[in-house]
């Protein structure tokens, strides 16, 4: 038992260590970029604001993760809430602009001009406003479906659940925030594949059509045939004018004639 606790104890602290580390490289580039972004007035434009907005989400999921995971031991009750809540609406955050990130590259390629209709305001109210919404509805029904499922007669250690978070037990009301966070990301997807529209249709319509393949195929192989170029499979079939494949002895008849007739020319001039 001592060395099941032990291994599981290493793997965790080796999780964690992981965590840590990945954590700090991300925050310390999505620090030089966003210095780089508010730096450069030449630089500043609706565009590179969604992408300043998008990194500032990462800057503050990764420190909020840092400090509740270096922290969640030493504090109290609340305070490790309110560490968990900031990190579950920050993580909500970077969906938001990923979604802003899709629908503004949507409104530039496929409803060009219409793009300037959507203001920066629209953008940050989606970003920033929605996961208000979601994450206060999701505190408040969750802390009372705590409450409500917790006690002696529940069979749940209420002590236990206190000193870390009466809101981080997995739950179906953790819905509420997946489910906006899935509608966006196929939102995302459904906007990709519009933009990319054009490729799809050439794709399906010519790159994969068997027609357009054949009729490749036999220019490619009358190149050759014009060029010289044997089929490299078997070099002793060559192709004729039309694309399809000599036999062998039409090729040594071919070349006989042509020898027989450089002949008789040779004996000529003599």
């Amino acid at each position: 038992m001592n060395n099941t606790e032990e291994r599981d104890s290493t793997t965790v602290s080796t999780s964690q260590t992981i965590f840590y580390i990945g954590n700090s490289l991300s925050l310390v580039a999505v620090t030089l970029a966003l210095w780089i972004f508010i730096s450069f007035k030449d630089l500043r434009c609706l565009r590179n604001t969604i992408h300043t907005n998008l990194l500032f989400t990462y800057l503050l999921h990764n420190l909020f993760w840092i400090v509740y995971a270096s922290v969640q031991t030493m504090v109290n009750e609340s305070i490790g809430c309110t560490f968990f809540v900031a990190l579950s609406y920050f993580n909500l955050t970077n969906f938001m602009w990923m979604f802003v990130e899709g629908l503004y590259l949507y409104m530039l390629v496929v409803k060009t001009f219409s793009v300037e209709n959507i203001k920066l305001r629209v953008y940050t109210l989606i970003g920033w406003g929605i996961p208000v919404a979601i994450i206060i509805t999701w505190v408040i029904l969750k802390s009372n479906l705590t409450v409500a499922h917790t006690g002696p007669e529940a069979g749940v250690d209420v002590e236990g659940l206190l000193r870390t978070c009466p809101l981080m037990p997995v739950s179906h009301v953790d819905w509420i925030q997946k489910v906006p966070v899935l509608f966006f990301l196929s939102t995302n997807f459904i906007f990709l594949m519009r933009i990319m529209w054009g490729f799809w249709v050439a794709v399906f319509f010519c790159f994969l059509n068997s027609e357009v393949q054949n009729s490749i195929r036999h220019h490619i192989e009358r190149w050759k045939t014009e060029r010289g170029i044997t089929d490299p499979r078997n070099p002793s079939i060559r192709l004729s004018r039309d694309g399809s494949p000599r036999p062998r002895t039409v090729c040594s008849r071919l070349q006989y004639s042509f020898l027989s007739s450089d002949a008789s020319e040779v004996s000529r001039s003599f």
